[in-house]
């Protein structure tokens, strides 16, 4: 992984990227960002997808912050990068994502015995 970002940092000035440009992911010949949303438009007409209008960015911004409960167990300093990444204070991201404990403990427990399952899968 370290050599590929290391090659996309090598070749900024090969593709037109301003040296001024803080983005990893750079567009050519500009400082603006990549437009996330335009991106997942254009990226869909390459895919098969049954009901494309349904995978929006709006989307994969809920589904991040709400699986982000059941896989951070409770790291509040996560929680709060992550809210931040996204946009939102601990404040809106509680109010909107945060699933019902029992929901959330069904979860974990799940996603722990899976875990369980799998690695006693792997030693036999």
């Amino acid at each position: 992984m370290r050599e590929n970002i290391d090659l996309i940092i090598a070749c900024r000035e090969d593709l037109n990227i301003p040296s001024s440009n803080r983005y990893l992911f750079a567009r050519p010949n500009t400082e603006e960002p990549f437009d996330g949303g335009k991106c997942l438009e254009k990226i869909k007409k390459y895919c098969n997808l049954k009901r494309p209008e349904m995978l929006t960015s709006t989307g994969m911004r809920h589904h991040i912050a709400t699986m982000s409960q059941i896989h951070s167990k409770q790291n509040d300093q996560y929680t709060e990068h992550l809210a931040g990444f996204l946009g939102h204070d601990l404040t809106v991201h509680a109010k909107n994502y945060r699933l019902p404990m029992q929901v959330l403990q069904k979860a974990v427990v799940g996603t722990q015995l899976i875990e369980y399952e799998n690695t006693i899968r792997s030693q036999n």
